[in-house]
């Protein structure tokens, strides 16, 4: 059962970081010739996962 704990803690994990880099890409941009990137309603979606993926992540280390 430790063994399964560990390997969904990594996987929220990764996935909260990885979703919370996306969400800041969906805005990036303006600088140096780049357009504006306005893509708003990704930016939420992937923060909402990603938030929400960290908590998950913490929840399954709260029994070590």
């Amino acid at each position: 059962m430790k063994e399964r704990e560990d390997l969904m803690s990594t996987f929220f994990g990764t996935v909260g970081l990885f979703s919370l880099i996306l969400a800041v890409g969906c805005i990036d941009g303006g600088y140096n010739g780049v357009p504006v990137n306005d893509n708003w309603l990704g930016f939420f979606a992937f923060t909402l996962l990603g938030i929400s993926s960290m908590l998950v992540c913490l929840v399954t280390q709260k029994g070590e």
